[in-house]
């Protein structure tokens, strides 16, 4: 079964790329952004969690 902390670190290792593959430098307007697009990807990422949570990791992924 997998885990919310799981994809938790997944949201993070996620956004960890995506700020580091376009160079983003944080400001204090970008900030906003990012949160919110965090914020975004974690409810999207805790919907398909909690459809998906029961079945084994195998086919769950």
């Amino acid at each position: 079964m997998l885990k919310w902390e799981e994809v938790q670190e997944q949201i993070d290792e996620l956004m960890k790329r995506y700020l580091l593959k376009y160079h983003v430098n944080v400001n204090m307007e970008l900030e906003e952004w990012i949160q919110h697009q965090y914020q975004a990807y974690l409810l999207k990422g805790y919907d398909c969690w909690s459809k998906y949570k029961d079945l084994p990791i195998e086919e769950s992924r």
